[in-house]
């Protein structure tokens, strides 16, 4: 019986190890991968923030803030920019 738990035990370390070799959120957004990323990019007092700017000159600003629902906020963004517009 307790070999059983051992196998069961080293099985999800296994997998939790494997997990967070392969995760791509510890990877360093450095300048260079930003670059491969594109946008724009601005510098603030607790770090580098993504920001897209779109719209007339001189038009109303609507800022949209993710991570609140969506994973993808593009995609979101996208559709309420092209709602806004008409």
């Amino acid at each position: 019986m307790n070999a059983k738990w051992l196998i069961v035990f080293l099985g999800i370390f296994l997998l939790v190890g494997v997990y967070y070799m392969l995760d791509p959120e510890n990877k360093e957004l450095d300048d260079g991968e930003r670059k491969k990323l594109g946008g724009t990019y601005i510098n603030l007092s607790d770090g580098i923030t993504h920001y897209k700017l779109t719209g007339p000159i001189g038009g109303k600003v609507i800022v949209f803030v993710h991570g609140i629902v969506f994973q993808k906020p593009e995609v979101i963004n996208t559709l309420m920019i092209d709602f806004l517009r008409r």
